[in-house]
């Protein structure tokens, strides 16, 4: 029974993950067009969830209180929702996203428990990722719908519940000295990078690849947007194909896994984000904006998905609870929590002010760290010794 608990509470936590970005981001252009492009909302989610992965680090984990989590985030993240589709002001908004980073938090341990329950080491999280994918376009893929349809908001409501239930059902037994997770969220999921992983350049274009996840799914709803306004490509295939460059190349990987023997992914991580940035700069515009993006996904695939399956210890400096055995990390902590909420409303304000030259303006931040850091390495082992 554990083999299929385990990738069910996986699919369901990288589907609160997704979904979070695609719901809270719709809702917040909505409701709050005027604060940070409507990123306030996912700022306040992604704060929730790394103060709550920061406030259970360390601490004893019991199976009733992490039930009575799952539940009562759920049961109060769907209220929010029933209120805002029938009108409700902002307010249930901003609670809603609160609430959503307690049920992320909460769905994270359950995945580190069922992974302790299993007793050997699971495969790498490359299948329940793009299932929890697909749920969260096929429940939200689309952000114009989301925002105005009530029976949209309600299945969604009705959804996260069940799946809520749905966890806190697979948790039986005692959790066996469970401890809430130093590293942060569950398969490498956190999108921002430990500070400490910067001090080697050689990882620089890993990392950089990594946190290109922030602004990308940032990004993501607007992008739908403008594709669909310009280029009249509708919003739920641009969501789609974002979600696809985001998990095609390590579904790619997990399914023929010999390729990466003994192969370095960092020069394709480089064509990607430079290729990318290149595009963009090449063919001016939403077309070249929205290649970089995608290759930019791709180059997040990699990174993420590159040394899970080759089981190495979580490649980001932030294991997830998941990954058993892997060196207990400094984590988000609470500074990593209001940084990754910094980040978000600044990257708002400045897709406000500036538009998609924004995005472009980071892509093209994260191309040249990951070029500079690979340089930087370089340079290093060409140096005589002594």
């Amino acid at each position: 029974m554990i083999p299929l608990r385990l990738p069910f509470a996986r699919a369901v936590a990288w589907a609160l993950l997704l979904g979070g970005w695609l719901v809270l981001g719709a809702l917040g252009r909505q409701r709050l067009p005027l604060w940070a492009d409507g990123l306030l909302p996912v700022a306040l989610w992604l704060g929730a969830t790394g103060a709550g992965l920061a406030a259970v680090a360390g601490r004893r984990i019991r199976l009733a209180p992490l039930r009575a989590a799952l539940v009562a985030c759920a049961l109060g993240l769907a209220l929010a929702l029933l209120m805002l589709a029938q009108g409700g002001g902002a307010g249930w908004l901003l609670w809603g996203a609160g609430l959503w980073g307690g049920l992320l938090v909460a769905a994270s341990l359950a995945v580190r428990a069922l992974r302790r329950q299993g007793g050997q080491r699971p495969p790498a999280p490359v299948l329940p990722a793009v299932a929890g994918a697909c749920a969260a376009w096929a429940l939200a893929g689309d952000p114009l719908a989301l925002r105005a349809s009530v029976p949209h908001l309600q299945l969604l409501a009705l959804a996260l519940v069940v799946a809520a239930l749905g966890l806190a059902l697979l948790l039986r037994g005692p959790l066996g000295g469970l401890v809430g997770c130093r590293a942060g969220l569950f398969d490498c999921a956190w999108p921002l990078p430990a500070l400490a992983r910067w001090r080697q350049p050689a990882a620089w274009p890993q990392q950089a690849a990594v946190l290109g996840m922030l602004p990308m799914m940032a990004s993501l709803v607007a992008m739908a947007e403008w594709c669909g306004s310009t280029d009249g490509l509708a919003p739920a295939t641009t969501v789609a194909l974002h979600l696809g460059a985001m998990l095609g190349p390590a579904l790619l990987l997990r399914l023929w896994p010999a390729w990466l023997h003994g192969r370095s992914t960092t020069p394709w991580l480089l064509a990607l984000l430079l290729g990318g940035v290149g595009l963009a700069w090449a063919r001016p515009g939403l077309a070249g904006w929205m290649a970089a993006s995608l290759l930019q996904a791709m180059a997040w695939s990699l990174a993420w998905a590159g040394p899970l399956l080759q089981g190495q210890p979580a490649h980001v400096a932030l294991p997830g609870p998941s990954d058993r055995g892997a060196p207990q990390g400094p984590g988000p902590g609470r500074a990593g929590a209001l940084g990754t909420a910094a980040l978000v409303l600044a990257l708002g304000a400045a897709l406000a002010a500036a538009g998609p030259q924004a995005l472009l303006a980071v892509q093209t931040a994260l191309a040249l760290l990951a070029l500079g850091g690979a340089a930087a390495a370089r340079l290093h082992a060409a140096r005589p010794a002594g």
